[in-house]
């Protein structure tokens, strides 16, 4: 129920967008500038390091700000994980025979962990079929 509120906020804010990669960019941007989404926490070694070089207003920010934000590179590893998750769902629902034929797959999409996990992917020869069975059962239903 939560998801589908959400999803319908975002399909209406997404109607003032000419592209869905301009709706990107501009949800890029409200984390920059909106958020810590960017910040990245650094080590207590490097912050001991750059310490020594820098004071002033660089040092107290240096030192006062190094308690929000991720580790390094999170970010951009929980941004890719998370498409490939949404990727592979779409194409398991939507387009099966990318995924069924192996030179087609390796062609098309990148390969990860999300992609070795699938176990079992029904073949467009089972959905088919299914939905055959689907419209003898509502033709004898008629």
């Amino acid at each position: 129920m939560e998801r589908e509120k959400h999803e319908n906020m975002l399909m209406a804010i997404a109607r003032d967008f000419n592209s869905v990669d301009d709706l990107i960019e501009t949800f890029l941007t409200f984390l920059e500038n909106k958020t810590d989404y960017f910040h990245v926490m650094l080590n207590d070694k490097d912050v001991e390091t750059l310490s020594e070089k820098y004071d002033g207003a660089i040092l107290k920010n240096l030192l006062n700000n190094n308690n929000c934000g991720f580790k390094a590179h999170s970010r951009e590893q929980l941004l890719i994980k998370s498409f490939r998750k949404h990727q592979i769902n779409y194409i398991m629902r939507k387009q099966p025979y990318i995924i069924e034929n192996e030179e087609i797959k390796n062609k098309y999409l990148t390969s990860c962990d999300e992609l070795k996990k699938i176990k079992y992917m029904p073949t467009t020869k089972d959905m088919n079929k299914e939905k055959q069975e689907n419209s003898i059962r509502f033709e004898k239903n008629m």
